[in-house]
């Protein structure tokens, strides 16, 4: 059985923050990839610009624990970033419940 898990975090920008978003973003990204668990992260951008979710992004990470693990060093970093974008995150965790 495959214990992996799927981070999903759908992000609200505010209109003309998207490229300091992005800064932000890979930022973290570039951190989270050398953490014990990363397996890999897409982010997705909103073909319609004025979609609630501008952003989502999808990372794939070895468990539960391995995420929870990378993400509790980045708490407070996190937080400074949303603070400084006003940006709204939404994460969490999910594991495939059906494939076809």
């Amino acid at each position: 059985m495959d214990s992996s898990v799927v981070l999903i975090n759908v992000f609200s920008i505010p209109q003309g923050m998207e490229s300091e978003f992005l800064d932000k973003w890979h930022q973290t990204a570039e951190l989270m990839k050398n953490e014990p668990g990363f397996i890999e992260t897409k982010l997705h951008r909103s073909l319609e610009p004025t979609a609630r979710f501008q952003f989502i992004n999808i990372a794939k990470w070895s468990s539960q624990s391995t995420w929870e693990a990378a993400f509790s060093k980045r708490i407070s970093q996190q937080e400074i970033f949303e603070q400084q974008l006003l940006i709204e995150a939404n994460p969490a965790l999910y594991q495939v419940e059906v494939e076809y």
